[in-house]
């Protein structure tokens, strides 16, 4: 075999193999929508890696102007216990918002959450309630 045709062969299956390495890589964010509903709006959120901690934000729209769009949040954990909050989204319309919820957050346990979310008066034209997850490592773990 020529040197020219076994160095093409090796860097075809170095490609391939980044390719498919990659591939399986857990995405870093993920995002859930909802589209406009009775409440609650109910999403199941994996928080089952003990060395990551998690982002969260909120993302909707609406026909018009909207404000003091309250939002009453359950989370509901592995074991089923739960904790309560009210928040409020910043003033929106048809342009849309993306709100962050909660940065940093490291679950007490580890698994998949439960996150219950109550309209209780969405504005008109309130077209869902997107949620967005991202994971990232609490500390560089080569190191």
């Amino acid at each position: 075999m020529e040197v020219k045709s076994v160095v093409r062969r090796i860097m075809v299956l170095s490609l391939a193999f980044q390719v498919f390495a990659t591939s399986c890589n857990e995405p870093a964010a993920r995002d859930f929508f909802i589209s406009a509903q009775d409440s609650p709006y109910e999403y199941e959120v994996d928080m089952s890696d003990s060395l990551a901690q998690y982002d969260l934000e909120f993302y909707t729209m609406a026909g018009g102007d909207a404000s003091d769009v309250k939002l009453d949040i359950t989370w509901i954990s592995p074991e089923r216990d739960s904790v309560r909050e009210s928040v409020f989204l910043p003033d929106f319309g048809a342009e849309g918002i993306v709100a962050p919820y909660r940065s940093g957050v490291v679950p007490p346990s580890n698994g998949v959450w439960i996150l219950s979310v109550e309209v209780p008066e969405a504005p008109d034209g309130f077209c869902g309630l997107g949620l967005t997850v991202t994971k990232k490592k609490r500390w560089d773990t080569e190191n």
